[in-house]
């Protein structure tokens, strides 16, 4: 069982490389991961789309309360086992 508690704070290149990363591995875990993040880009939404597609997580996007420039990312993982460890 895996679960991930990340925040990803930068709001440039590197960090949207960083989140695209992170969004997969959301995906194949069990229950709730959250991230926050800067402005979602194209590339951010993308990512999200593939791997909702790929794994039947669902993903949601909402506004940071406490800072109006970050987005929380949340996805409710599918809990992917790997049977061959």
């Amino acid at each position: 069982k895996l679960s991930l508690v990340i925040v990803v704070k930068c709001i440039r290149y590197r960090a949207d490389k960083t989140l695209i990363k992170i969004i997969i591995f959301m995906a194949l875990a069990e229950g709730k991961s959250r991230v926050r993040s800067g402005p979602i880009t194209l590339h951010t939404q993308t990512a999200i789309h593939i791997a909702e597609l790929l794994t039947k997580a669902k993903f949601s996007i909402e506004k940071d309360e406490t800072n109006p420039n970050m987005n929380i990312i949340e996805c409710e993982g599918i809990g992917m086992i790997n049977e061959f460890i």
